[in-house]
């Protein structure tokens, strides 16, 4: 497993099938979970562009993915059926996600990171990726 979204689902992969899983995984999902849920209800309260919350968390904190990027890697619709099986409820952002059809936060292509803005605005921005010439 070379990538993160490959370790991610890996390990907790089978506690969103509706596997038990082990402590390890139960854990992981346990806290993983809770961390994506604060951010996405701290949005836009802390910022109103959802890569910019994902920047803070890599660059401040060596995250190898933000909030928004862990639940676009481990699936927005497997991320929210877990959470709302398990009897927690969706921030606005995500149930905004959901109800407008798209299947992840961000875009990436063309030199762009797209990722949802919320808050006096709504609708994709793009902003260029620092690794765009």
């Amino acid at each position: 497993m070379k990538t993160p979204t490959e370790r991610l689902r890996a390990l907790i992969g089978p506690v969103l099938e509706g596997q038990k899983g082990d402590k390890a995984q139960q854990f992981l999902w346990g806290l993983l979970s809770e961390t994506c849920l604060y951010a996405a209800r701290r949005v836009p309260e802390i910022s109103d562009h959802v890569t910019d919350v994902d920047r803070a968390m890599r660059w401040g904190f060596a995250w190898e993915l933000g909030p928004f990027e862990l639940m676009d890697a481990i699936g927005v619709n497997a991320f929210a059926a877990g959470v709302q099986k398990e009897g927690r409820s969706l921030p606005p952002v995500l149930e905004k996600l959901l109800a407008s059809g798209r299947k992840s936060f961000l875009r990436i292509g063309e030199g762009h990171h797209n990722g949802l803005r919320y808050g006096r605005r709504d609708g994709d921005e793009g902003r260029k990726s620092p690794r765009a010439c």
